[in-house]
């Protein structure tokens, strides 16, 4: 059997694509940078589920004591312990990232031509969703409020976070002297 050229073409052309494929997976986060900049139609798959990416976006929340006191900034992590069978299987990181999808929601709300107003921000999703994890995190004891920001970290190296949202002080569940 012998192949015509444009054939060769076409199976040459699949190789291709099955190679950078499967770079792609297997350095993935070296070459997240690259393939948002040459793949632009994105027809180089991601194959990977509830994988370890670098987020673009961090999680950050502080607390306020009765005095009024603000605490420092704390990150949550969005990020989970590695298990050499995560490719297979790892319910870990379910939860990761779905948490950084709420995040993508509510800034996806706040980046908006018109964003809405933050009386209908606070009903979003991705914002109920975002301040019921903050407002489960562990707290010291007097802490009556609780704020948040989500940060923008860029994938360049050497370059600052920019704040994409920050929320104001909001009263602890079962706080006593919340303001």
């Amino acid at each position: 059997m012998k192949l015509t050229s444009m054939e060769w073409v076409v199976i040459i052309g699949l190789a291709v694509w099955f190679a950078a494929t499967l770079g792609y997976q297997c350095f993935l986060v070296r070459l997240i940078p690259l393939a948002f900049r040459w793949d632009v139609f994105r027809i180089v798959p991601s194959w990977h589920l509830y994988t370890d990416i670098p987020p673009a976006r961090r999680l950050y929340f502080r607390d306020r004591d009765a005095a009024g006191q603000a605490g420092q900034w704390q990150e949550i992590s969005l990020r989970c312990r590695v298990r050499p069978a995560r490719a297979l299987f790892n319910p870990d990181l379910f939860a990761s990232d779905a948490l950084f999808s709420l995040i993508e929601f509510l800034c996806d709300a706040v980046q908006r031509t018109e964003p809405p107003p933050p009386e209908r921000l606070v009903k979003t999703v991705g914002w109920q969703g975002v301040w019921l994890r903050v407002a489960s995190e562990p707290r010291a004891a007097g802490m009556v409020a609780r704020q948040f920001e989500v940060r923008e970290h860029p994938l360049a190296h050497g370059s600052e976070e920019a704040r994409v949202y920050a929320s104001e002080f909001l009263p602890l569940p079962g706080a006593k002297g919340a303001t």
